[in-house]
């Protein structure tokens, strides 16, 4: 579910984005040559942030959601110390950082920023909102009006950044689980409202697709996704074991998840 790549050459370090991935070109085990964006534990999102992201890619993936492809990727015996001089900053964040670490495909050109005033068209209005179900599913936050982490090509989307998803601390006791009505209000309104909102309220949408893909997953299922973590993580078991939990509990009333979902966008 996580290939391991190795970085063969530094691309250029992104100046977007709280946690300053950076972009490089890597070897598949095949050999193959892929570009992907890195995320280091060093940097905002820590390495819970990272397990996050890994965790929420295998999710993803499984629902058939458009995340790009992920990988682990790690560095060779000297890479860092090759780095361009002008890149000390990036060079010390990644020899504090555990590897291997978490990285994803780099998009192709022709992607750019979703907008929360854009139109959406009829054919792409289901998988719009299967990407609100999910962040609402899954406690993302950080995919709202003003901070995006969703990108278009005119022909489907692309999602990243979920350092901030499966966050538990305060549920049921402070914030209502998405499963009980009222839950998802605050994607609804003000500082917190989901990018795609505004473009699917009122507007007839079924889940019926990714309700049944969810459906479908099992505890074993989300053991794997476990197991497919490195063990050079083990300091983040702790959200390991906290996500996984959240995600069985959510599999037990998905029912009235998704009934929340559909009330909030009616």
């Amino acid at each position: 579910m996580l290939e391991l790549v190795t970085a063969v050459r530094f691309l250029n370090a992104l100046t977007s984005g709280r946690t300053r991935p950076a972009l490089f070109d890597c070897e598949r085990e095949s050999g193959e040559a892929v570009s992907v964006v890195a995320k280091f534990s060093a940097g905002q999102c820590g390495l819970n942030g990272i397990i996050r992201e890994a965790l929420m890619s295998m999710l993803a993936s499984d629902l058939e959601l458009p995340v790009p492809e992920p990988f682990l990727m790690k560095s060779e015996d000297g890479f860092i110390e090759a780095l361009p001089a002008s890149e000390a900053a990036l060079a010390l964040s990644m020899q504090s950082s555990v590897f291997p670490t978490f990285a994803c495909r780099q998009l192709p050109p022709g992607f750019h920023l979703w907008s929360a005033d854009l139109r959406l068209q009829e054919r792409h209005l289901e998988t719009a909102a299967e990407v609100f179900a999910f962040d609402a599913l899954t406690l993302n936050p950080d995919r709202k009006v003003t901070n995006p982490n969703c990108m278009f090509n005119g022909i489907g989307y692309a999602i990243y950044d979920h350092e901030l998803a499966l966050v538990t601390a305060g549920l049921g006791t402070l914030l209502p689980p998405p499963w009980k009505p009222g839950a998802l209000d605050p994607l609804c309104q003000g500082g917190g409202e989901h990018l795609l909102y505004r473009a699917l309220k009122g507007r007839p949408v079924e889940l019926t697709r990714l309700r049944k893909a969810w459906g479908g997953l099992s505890t074993e299922r989300f053991a794997e996704y476990k197991g497919a973590l490195p063990h050079e993580w083990a300091e983040g078991r702790a959200t390991v074991t906290e996500a996984l939990a959240y995600l069985g509990e959510l599999q037990r009333n998905l029912n009235s998840a998704f009934e929340e979902v559909r009330r909030v966008l009616t």
